[in-house]
C-alpha cells in the first residue's frame, strides 16, 4: 500500500483533493470518472462507479462517436418475411 502526501484545496466555491498520477494509475483511476464516497470511522473510501449502458452509450456521443457499422445483406427472403 502506497503513501503518498496529497493536499485539500479550494476549486472555486468548493474543496478539491489532489492526487499524483501514480496513485490514480495505482486505483484504476482516471479524469473523468465517477465515484461513490462513504465515510468510516473518521476515513474517506472513493470506490469507482461502474458505469451504467445508458451513461456509455451518452459518453459515445458526447465524445463525438459515430455509428458505423455497414448493413448486412443476408440474401434473398425465403419464406414469408417482409423487405
Amino acid at each position: 500500500m502506497s503513501k503518498v502526501l496529497s493536499r485539500v484545496f479550494k476549486n472555486g466555491n468548493s474543496q478539491a483533493i489532489s492526487l499524483n498520477k501514480t496513485i490514480l494509475t495505482q486505483a484504476g483511476l482516471k479524469i473523468g470518472d465517477d465515484l461513490d464516497v462513504q465515510i468510516k470511522d473518521c476515513t474517506i473510501i472513493f470506490t469507482k462507479r461502474e458505469k451504467t449502458l445508458k451513461d456509455e452509450i451518452q459518453d459515445f456521443y458526447r465524445n463525438g462517436g459515430q455509428y458505423s457499422e455497414h448493413e448486412v445483406d443476408y440474401g434473398e427472403a425465403e419464406g414469408e418475411e417482409l423487405w
